[in-house]
């Protein structure tokens, strides 16, 4: 049966690898209206009054998984602030926490302006040619 043998394959796994294996199968079952990267963006985050400079886990027009250590409220308001290289001025979008990780957390991009909601899936479609805090490339992540 074909369960039985992932099964067994995935006990083979480290742990790491069976999180990334769930989150892939979580991806199937997780309807998304942009497609989500796993790219590296430098990022800051403002909620009440902590501050988080960091970077993302992944990114998608509609919010991004920031890695942290900062324990966050889930539904807290936040603002966060990123740049992609060969954009004119910096993506400034609030957003609010909707999961929370070890890792870090994952905030829903709301509100969004005009300029980014013409601008960033077009973007982020259009970059995947590396990842631009460490050269390897863009890899897309579910749908």
């Amino acid at each position: 049966m074909i369960l039985d043998k992932i099964t067994e394959k995935a006990r083979n796994l480290t742990k790491e690898q069976q999180e990334n294996v769930l989150r892939y199968i979580q991806s199937l079952y997780d309807p998304r209206e942009y497609p989500r990267f796993s790219q590296r963006v430098e990022i800051d985050a403002v909620i009440g009054d902590k501050v988080i400079q960091s970077d993302t886990r992944d990114i998608s027009a509609g919010g991004a998984f920031v890695n942290t250590n900062a324990i966050l409220e889930l539904g807290s308001a936040a603002r966060v602030v990123f740049s992609i290289p060969g954009q004119g001025r910096p993506f400034k979008l609030n957003s609010k926490v909707v999961r929370t990780e070890k890792e870090g957390a994952a905030f829903q991009f709301n509100k969004i302006g005009h300029y980014s909601r013409q601008i960033l899936p077009e973007v982020l479609s259009d970059s995947r040619e590396g990842d631009w805090l460490t050269d390897s490339s863009w890899r897309i992540e579910g749908s």
